[in-house]
């Protein structure tokens, strides 16, 4: 009995502490959303350039050519856009018989003598940053992965606001679009929740991103590019020591009001990949941000290692044993509000409403990423197709 106390009493300590964060976070969130909306200039911003970052291989082709084919539509004569690809890459000549009848469009190849020691999109920014000239650093970059859709333009009339202000960096809201699995597209409404709650908290209210910073839609400042070296790190999250580098050299950041829509997995299999990776990277740099960043992020890196066992596996203790006063368990379901809100909204955008029965399993998933990390050190590309 002696031992089924103790381990009752350690699932408890578990819980309170899961569940207050949990609701920490969302008080986070409310409270941005009270408070926070970005600033817009009268008139579009016109120091622009776009990169669309891609392996650009069979695995990518189809949404790589549906993200060009929007970026073109949207932004050509306009504005300069870079399709940045590896020396050689499998699908160059198709890019190449694409974009020939537009005159601001460009290829820009990394040799594959560029810098082996970094990998992935970290190596491919970092050439192109490096081939930045001095002319070319007042300009604004705004890089994208090859699976990106821009919903709006309202993100070229926020930058000629936040320039005179002095701000170097921006994030959009990301908003998942179907692939080939209804259960990865649900699990990621989570990332238009926290989009719209928790990073708008800390890249908006707080102008710091002390959590980070997504690659998709990632605007800044050419010469903040140039001068942090961010993506001269190897690292399987190049965006997050960009993150951290805002936050080290004390710059500004703001969230866009611009949605931008991101193709969700095509498999359980690749799910757990993207989220494996995301896992390694960050909490494989962790350690070197600085110590604000590091409390923030290494907290919300304990809550996704202890995440599944406050939930749904401690749930009939909860009820038995834990007898948390009514107040503290509403102050609870802050945090689980939030979660179920996300998958709920999630089921209703996708009219399957079974989803709503497998909101147990979410949480489960992204904890089953951290063990898929321990066997995925390199950086891999998912199936896009």
């Amino acid at each position: 009995m002696t031992i089924l106390w103790v381990g009752v009493n350690i699932l408890k300590v578990i819980a309170i502490f899961c569940w207050t964060s949990f609701a920490i976070f969302s008080l986070m969130g409310i409270y941005a959303n009270l408070v926070y909306k970005s600033k817009h200039s009268q008139k579009k911003a016109k120091n622009v350039e776009f990169v669309l970052v891609s392996i650009a291989n069979k695995s990518v082709q189809t949404s790589l050519f549906e993200s060009l084919d929007n970026l073109i539509r949207r932004f050509d004569g306009k504005y300069p856009i870079h399709i940045l690809i590896n020396e050689g890459a499998e699908l160059k000549e198709e890019i190449k018989k694409k974009i020939t009848p537009y005159k601001n469009t460009d290829i820009v190849e990394v040799p594959s003598t560029y810098n082996q020691k970094l990998v992935g999109k970290g190596r491919a920014m970092s050439y192109f940053i490096n081939k930045i000239d001095a002319k070319r650093e007042q300009n604004w970059f705004v890089f994208l992965d090859d699976d990106n859709l821009i919903l709006d333009d309202k993100f070229l009339y926020e930058i000629p606001y936040y320039e005179e202000k002095g701000y170097v960096a921006s994030n959009p809201i990301l908003v998942p679009r179907k692939g080939k699995s209804t259960f990865t597209y649900l699990a990621d409404w989570i990332r238009y929740f926290d989009d719209l709650m928790i990073f708008k908290f800390f890249t908006g209210v707080l102008k710091k991103p002390l959590i980070g910073l997504h690659g998709e839609l990632l605007i800044a400042k050419g010469q903040f590019l140039k001068d942090s070296k961010s993506y001269e790190t190897r690292s399987l999250t190049e965006d997050f020591v960009f993150a951290s580098k805002v936050v080290k050299y004390k710059q500004l950041s703001w969230q866009s009001e611009t949605k931008v829509s991101i193709k969700s997995p095509n498999s359980i299999w690749d799910f757990f990949k993207q989220r494996s990776r995301w896992y390694q990277g960050i909490s494989g740099y962790v350690g070197k941000t600085n110590s604000k960043m590091r409390v923030f992020v290494t907290w919300r890196l304990i809550l996704w290692n202890l995440g599944w066992l406050s939930g749904w596996l401690v749930f009939p203790l909860w009820i038995l044993y834990f007898n948390f006063p009514i107040w503290l368990s509403l102050f609870f379901w802050l945090g689980a509000g939030y979660f179920w809100a996300s998958y709920i909204y999630g089921a209703h955008k996708s009219k399957k409403y079974w989803g709503i029965f497998l909101i147990p399993l979410y949480s489960i998933a992204e904890n089953v990423a951290i063990f898929v990390s321990r066997n995925h050190k390199n950086f891999e590309v998912i199936d896009k197709n």
